[in-house]
């Protein structure tokens, strides 16, 4: 079983997106939604997300580009492209402390997924065009 577990933590590159979590750092993420917008703002959150109220982002591009589809019954429209000021955080499902804690991750197949509590840790950065 131990073996195992380390197999599994190499595979899923679990020690490299561990080390994101010392001291706050930059990382790169996406988001997709409906709506256009020039600013994220945590009010709009929904607070009876089934992870918990936060604005939830991917670090797979690729991954939301499978959800994106204009004539969908999701309707993201638009992808923004982020840089997300990553500190303290804890790993799904475990709840956060909000005084202490900016987000909440959980890693999925090779991508990391982040629900942010503070919309002051999300800076949008230039919208690429979305072949």
């Amino acid at each position: 079983m131990k073996l195992l577990m380390e197999n599994w933590r190499k595979y899923l590159n679990e020690n490299e997106q561990l080390e994101l979590f010392d001291g706050c750092k930059p990382i790169i993420a996406y988001h997709a939604s409906d709506k256009e917008f020039d600013k994220f703002d945590i009010n709009f959150a929904n607070p009876n997300d089934h992870a918990g109220k936060g604005i939830y982002f991917s670090t797979d591009l690729e991954d939301l580009r499978r959800e994106y589809d204009p004539y969908s019954t999701i309707g993201n429209k638009y992808i923004y492209k982020v840089e997300l000021n990553i500190c303290d955080g804890v790993r799904y499902p475990e709840e956060p402390n909000p005084e202490i804690h900016n987000h909440v991750y959980d890693i999925v197949d090779t991508r990391t997924i982040y629900r942010m509590l503070n919309d002051k840790d999300i800076k949008i950065l230039p919208m690429e065009e979305i072949e």
